[in-house]
């Protein structure tokens, strides 16, 4: 059991975050925009240290957050958005017709429509951590990373803003067959005054281990987040995935969920994951 299912389990409404209903439901009543866990404002520094205005980037589960837009005022007009809510996709669409080369497609980021190598950069505010906590969130997991990994470039970078740990989202970034070099970035918690709040928050929201209310946004923004920063180390023995042929690719799929499956049900990491479960009673949603 990982630590993420152990979540899914003490909090059967966190499941809802890895189904697009449930996101379709919460766009549909409460379209007003936010900003999970930072603004693009927070964190800019670092992402100028990695991004140049020239990258195509792939902006993986946008919902109705305003760091596309920002992005693009400050001169990174590349942008695919991808969600896997066709509401807010319609939305946003809708809302920034004017940015031609910013482009809004409905997708699940565990099954991309889109060529191989295609991306500069992917970055994910959050994606990962809500496909963590729905239902197979083991596999999704996986899937999400392996599906990044083929539509990067050979020299592409991942981008991942999360509440999870390191000895938690390590395991799922860290696969060698990507051949990411990953290096941790704490991101300084955001000030609340002036952040956007939800007129009808979705019912069920946990932040805090309390249910409603704004709760949600006070959780996230009294902490730190992570920041992942996943560069893939080219070397001449690198096999860039776009150069995989079909076959290939299916067996390598396969040969990576049960690595990763066996690496994450380990002893080690099921004691890991109890010891979280028992501290999680009074630090709900940790990471989340």
């Amino acid at each position: 059991m990982i630590v993420a299912q152990v979540l899914s389990e003490q909090h059967p409404m966190s499941q809802c975050y890895g189904r697009a209903s449930y996101w379709d439901s919460r766009y549909t009543t409460d379209p007003e925009p936010f900003d999970w866990y930072q603004r693009y404002s927070g964190l800019k520094g670092l992402l100028k240290q990695h991004i140049r205005k020239s990258d195509s980037i792939l902006m993986a589960g946008c919902g109705n957050s305003s760091m596309s837009e920002d992005m693009y005022e400050d001169g990174f007009t590349h942008i695919t958005n991808i969600d896997i809510s066709r509401v807010v996709v319609n939305q946003m669409r809708e809302s920034h017709r004017g940015k031609t080369s910013m482009v809004w497609q409905h997708m699940n980021a565990c099954a991309l429509n889109l060529p191989d190598a295609s991306f500069n950069v992917v970055l994910d505010k959050g994606t990962l951590d809500s496909i963590l906590c729905g239902n197979g969130s083991l596999n999704n997991g996986a899937m999400m990373c392996m599906e990044v990994s083929r539509v990067l470039k050979a020299d592409g970078i991942f981008i991942v803003i999360s509440y999870g740990i390191p000895e938690n989202r390590l395991q799922y970034l860290q696969e060698e067959a990507y051949s990411w070099r990953v290096s941790v970035h704490t991101v300084p918690k955001a000030q609340l005054d002036g952040l956007p709040s939800s007129s009808n928050p979705a019912d069920g929201d946990l932040a805090d281990g309390s249910y409603g209310g704004s709760v949600h946004y006070v959780y996230i923004y009294d902490e730190i987040a992570a920041c992942y920063i996943c560069r893939r180390a080219v070397t001449r023995h690198t096999t860039p995935f776009a150069y995989l042929g079909s076959f290939t690719w299916r067996a390598f799929v396969e040969k990576t969920k049960a690595q990763l499956h066996n690496r994450i049900t380990s002893p080690v990491m099921q004691q890991h994951s109890q010891c979280y479960k028992e501290k999680s009673n009074d630090d709900a949603l940790g990471l989340i």
